[in-house]
């Protein structure tokens, strides 16, 4: 049985004219037309990390993580513990939501505080997600501590494309980065 017999076929109709289908059929039916969606969707992952990590100044340090809060579809490895990487899955997964926040320590000076994107080593723009980064800004001071948090819109992705997030400051010296966290959700 097709989509098509299902829909126009005669040949299993009951007494109100409809057709008898069990569910683990229809199923079947509707994943093979690949009209609906992934059965992907809506899976993803949540990480924390450890307080108080050292970030120096002028440096763009990548985050790193510890505490696994769900995982559906092993997107984090304890081995690399600072990124997503998108798992080889059937079928596979087209596009992600990708987001961190943080809240650096008060006190250090500068004038700006930045949480950034990075997909697969590159930063291709600040605010501009879908080209490969985005950045969270301090106050104008920076010399209070600053949390913050954003989410990219849906951005295409391929097996084996590795997500990290990052901080910096202009600080005077290294400040501390606490409550990390990094989520990614699959959209198609």
């Amino acid at each position: 049985m097709n989509l098509t017999d299902l829909w126009f076929g005669t040949d299993v109709v009951n007494r109100t004219g409809r057709k008898n289908i069990r569910g683990d059929e229809l199923a079947a039916l509707l994943a093979a037309s690949g009209f609906f969606a992934s059965p992907q969707v809506g899976k993803g992952a949540v990480v924390r990390g450890p307080n108080a990590q050292s970030i120096p100044p002028t440096v763009d340090q990548t985050i790193t993580f510890n505490t696994v809060d769900y995982d559906d579809l092993g997107f984090f490895s304890a081995t690399q513990p600072t990124r997503f990487t998108i798992p080889d899955v059937d079928p596979p997964i087209n596009r992600v939501i990708f987001g961190g926040a943080h809240r650096f320590d008060s006190g250090g000076g500068g004038t700006r505080r930045m949480l950034n994107l990075r997909k697969n080593g590159n930063q291709q723009g600040n605010f501009i997600f879908p080209a490969g980064a985005f950045q969270l800004s301090a106050n104008s001071t920076g010399t209070q501590g600053n949390r913050g948090s954003a989410s990219s819109g849906p951005t295409e992705v391929v097996a084996g494309d590795i997500f990290a997030l990052t901080a910096e400051h202009d600080g005077a010296g290294s400040i501390n980065i606490n409550f990390p966290a990094m989520w990614i959700w699959v959209v198609s």
